[in-house]
Order: structure tokens, then C-alpha cells, then sequence
């Protein structure tokens, strides 16, 4: 089964028959086009709840769950596979429509828009616009970007395979039912106006572009021997100096597959290469392109061996934070390491990236891990590099759309760099 959001109304729909088949994809296609036909009535939007900070939607969760006819429709959303939000078409601007999809999926664009369509503790909500927009938005807990990704391409491959799938599967249509859920209460009305506000506020703070840039991909750094994913971090380190005048505590994101129960490490991207490197950039430098270019390889190889560390289990980041977890769990004092300048700034990530790569033209995209931050989340094809980036509008230290352009122009010099030089 799984739970449809439509104006903002929730609906379980079964996608297998009462003998476990899987129901036709043109037979869930017409109940999904009568759930849009038939419903005249705008529901309370519930979903809003979700989006709230993870204390309020506890409380709300617990004012909800008193009355047991919201016991019952929580439940019944909680054991749907996933979501499909059906969501009142939004207009889009020429040449931000890669931008605005990002949003409406990071947060459906406002209270009044789409928030309230959504429910954020789902692993997987699949999200569809009538202006031709679909992505998934999904909860992070569970799971890390790069499966979710991988789930997307077998779809894709699988559209692009055969696109005459209607009449395979079941016939036999369980008809859908309306998930039910009692009129808001005064706690529960006061819950809503919250979340409502809180939402609000962060859709109109957040900022976020798409950058496609097209002038090279992977296989122009890989004819350089060089690591992609690296080349990319130190392209982000160099875009942070050139506007910042400093470096930036720089955290990726790094898989623990290789562990039963892994998750992630910090690879940690800035390091004394990476800063060399930026300050050789520097219009007041003397070096030459030779030795930036030098730089700039070493730099890589640098962020390359720390990464490979990371993916080893062997990086600092979860190991000093299991020995502080360990203090505090057992009542001890906190060692006087973890507030200490050195690792209380490095600890500042104001640059908060990962790389969810797949071939197809699409992103992923998140908000900055602290205020006076950017975020960035890249997927590196063989000739383009697709980057979504966001920046809080309410710093006035980040500056987003200059960001996306000094980025730009650090893959150029870079290009620059190795094409004009021989390695040394």
C-alpha cells in the first residue's frame, strides 16, 4: 500500500491485489486520476506537522495520537511503502525551472503552495507536479542519497527500456479509501499555525540554484589522472577562498558501507594542500602556472588519500564523536578537546557537500549545515557537472549567486591550469 497526498487530503491506495499481484500501472493511473477528479474539498494540511522541528512534531504527534480515529490514520500513513504527492501546479520561470523543482521537493515552496502535501517522515515520497516536475524527496535517516539515486536509474532504465508497461499486472483494483483524520482541536490548531509559520519562514530563507556546467565532466579530469570527486572539492574549496579571502571547514559526505550498520565519515577536504593551492590562485601571487598547477595535483591527491581513509572507517569525525557520546552516556566530564578553538572551528562546516552521482540529468539538493554556510550536492557525468547550491538569504556574509559564478570560474582555471602545463 501506499499513502496519496492530493489538495491536502490523504488516501491509501493498494498497489497489490488481495492474492499479493501487483495492480496494473494503467489501473493505478485512473485511481490516481479520479483522487484528482473527485475531490472537491481542501483538506487541513496534517503534513505541514512534519516539516516542524523534530520537538514540535513530537508534541504534535502526541495531541494527534490522543483521538483514535488520528491514531488510526497515522498508523495507516506509517505503514505505506511510500508517498505520492499529487501537488497543485505551480508556475514556472524561463530558466529557473531546475531551481524551483529543488525547492518545491526540499520544502513545496511555502504553506500556501505545496507544504502541506507532504509527509516529511517518509523514506520516500514521490512528488508530481502538473507543470511537469517529479522528484523524490526523502528522509535521510534510513538511508544515504546514493541508493536513492540508484532506485531512480532503475526506474529510468526501465522506462527507457519499454514504455508499453500498462496493461502487465493485476486487474483486480482494490478501490481507494480517504484516510480519515478528526477536525483540529485548539492544541492541534495552535501545532498547525507553528508549523506554518516555521515552514514559511524557512522556504523564504533558503536559497538554491542549479548550476549545469557543461564544459567539461569526468572524463577530461580522469584523462589528467586525477580523482573527479576530488577535483570537484578543491573546485569548492578554491570558489569558498576567492570569495571569503579564507578557507572553509569543508565537509563530505563518505560511505561506511564495508561495516554492517555503517552509515558515514567525514572526509574532511580542507587541508594544508588545499590551502596552498588557493592562496597560489590569489591575484596577488606571484606563483606561476606551472606551480599552481603542481598545487592543484597535490591538493587532490591529498583530499583523494584522505577520502580513501574515511571510506576505511579511518577518519577522525565519528571516532571523536563516539568518545564523547561515550563521556555523556556514562556521566563523565567532557574532555576540554571538544571546545577547544582549534576543533570548535573546524568543526564549522561552511561547506556542507556530497556526491549522489547517476547518469541521468538529475540532482540532489539540501541546505546549508550552518548560517553562514553553503551547501552543495553534485552529481559529475562524463561531460557536464550538474551542482545544486543553496546559501540562507537572511546572512549577509554568503552570497549565493556570486558563489555559483566564482565556481564557474574556478573549473575554468583549473581546466586552464592542467591544459597549459605538463606534469611535473
Amino acid at each position: 500500500m501506499d499513502t496519496v497526498l492530493s489538495a491536502p487530503n490523504f488516501y491509501k491506495m493498494k498497489i497489490y491485489d488481495e492474492k499479493g499481484k501487483l495492480i496494473s500501472a494503467s489501473c493505478l493511473e485512473l485511481q490516481l486520476e479520479n483522487i484528482m477528479k473527485t475531490e472537491t474539498t481542501i483538506g487541513v494540511a496534517y503534513g505541514i506537522l512534519t516539516t516542524d522541528s523534530r520537538d514540535n512534531w513530537a508534541d504534535a504527534y502526541e495531541n494527534l495520537s490522543d483521538i483514535p480515529v488520528n491514531r488510526d490514520a497515522l498508523e495507516t500513513i506509517q505503514g505505506a511503502l511510500f508517498t505520492v504527492s499529487l501537488d497543485q501546479c505551480t508556475s514556472l520561470m524561463k530558466g529557473e525551472e531546475d531551481d524551483e523543482l529543488i525547492s518545491s521537493l526540499i520544502h513545496g515552496s511555502g504553506s500556501h503552495i505545496n507544504s502541506g502535501n507532504r509527509w516529511m517522515d517518509k523514506t520516500i515520497q514521490l512528488v508530481v507536479n502538473p507543470n511537469g516536475n517529479v522528484g523524490f524527496t526523502y528522509e535521510h535517516s534510513p538511508a544515504e542519497g546514493q541508493p536513492i539515486a540508484m532506485m531512480m536509474d532503475y526506474v529510468m532504465k526501465k522506462l527507457e527500456e519499454d514504455r508499453n508497461f500498462g496493461d502487465c499486472g493485476s486487474k483486480d483494483v482494490i478501490p481507494t479509501g480517504k484516510i480519515q483524520f478528526c477536525k483540529p482541536n485548539d492544541r492541534i490548531g495552535q501545532c498547525l499555525n507553528i508549523a506554518q509559520q516555521n515552514l514559511d519562514e524557512l522556504a523564504k530563507s533558503l536559497q538554491i540554484k542549479v548550476l549545469k556546467f557543461d564544459k567539461f565532466g569526468k572524463e577530461f579530469i580522469k584523462k589528467q589522472r586525477l580523482g573527479p570527486d576530488s577535483f570537484i572539492q578543491i573546485a569548492l574549496q578554491l570558489a569558498f577562498f576567492k570569495m571569503h579571502s579564507e578557507p572553509a571547514a569543508q565537509y563530505e559526505s563518505a560511505h561506511l558501507r564495508i561495516f554492517e550498520g555503517g552509515r558515514t565519515e567525514t572526509i574532511r577536504s580542507c587541508s594544508n594542500e588545499s590551502v596552498s593551492f588557493c592562496r597560489a590562485m590569489q591575484n596577488n601571487s606571484k606563483a606561476s602556472k606551472e606551480e599552481c598547477a603542481d598545487k592543484l595535483r597535490k591538493a587532490v591527491m591529498s583530499h583523494q588519500m584522505y577520502a580513501k581513509l574515511a571510506l576505511q572507517g579511518k577518519g577522525v569525525d565519528r571516532h571523536l564523536l563516539g568518545l564523547k557520546v561515550m563521556a555523556m552516556e556514562n556521566n563523565l566530564p567532557i574532555p576540554e578537546f571538544y571546545s577547544s578553538p582549534g576543533f570548535v572551528k573546524s568543526s564549522h562546516f561552511r561547506m556542507s557537500t556530497s556526491q549522489v552521482a547517476t547518469k541521468y540529468n538529475a540532482f540532489m539538493g539540501y541546505g546549508p549545515a550552518v548560517d553562514d554556510g553553503y551547501a552543495c550536492c553534485y552529481n559529475p557525468r562524463d561531460n557536464d557537472i550538474i551542482l545544486a547550491i543553496s546559501a540562507w538569504r537572511h546572512c549577509n556574509v554568503t552570497d549565493l549567486l556570486n558563489f555559483k559564478q566564482t565556481l564557474e570560474q574556478s573549473f575554468h582555471e583549473m581546466k586552464d591550469l592542467l591544459d597549459n602545463t605538463t606534469e611535473g
